[in-house]
């Protein structure tokens, strides 16, 4: 096994082992890091809108509750 990057053939393939620890999902090659971004965008969008839409069912459901007291 080499140990000196300079000794390793040119075709070999180097792996950081943090790389392989690693927890997120890496896109392929052939999805471009913009496409990546506006895929993530478009999700964190998603998720915001479900939870506005769910502090909205809770502040409507306070609400009659706060009229009743009046």
């Amino acid at each position: 096994m080499y140990h000196d990057e300079k000794e390793l053939p040119s075709d070999t393939l180097l792996i950081d082992m943090d790389d392989l620890n690693q927890t997120q999902i890496i896109p392929s090659k052939n999805m471009t890091l913009i496409e990546h971004q506006a895929r993530e965008k478009s999700k964190l969008e998603q998720q915001i809108i479900l939870l506005n839409n769910s502090s909205s069912t809770t502040n409507k459901r306070k609400n009659p509750e706060s009229n009743d007291n009046k």
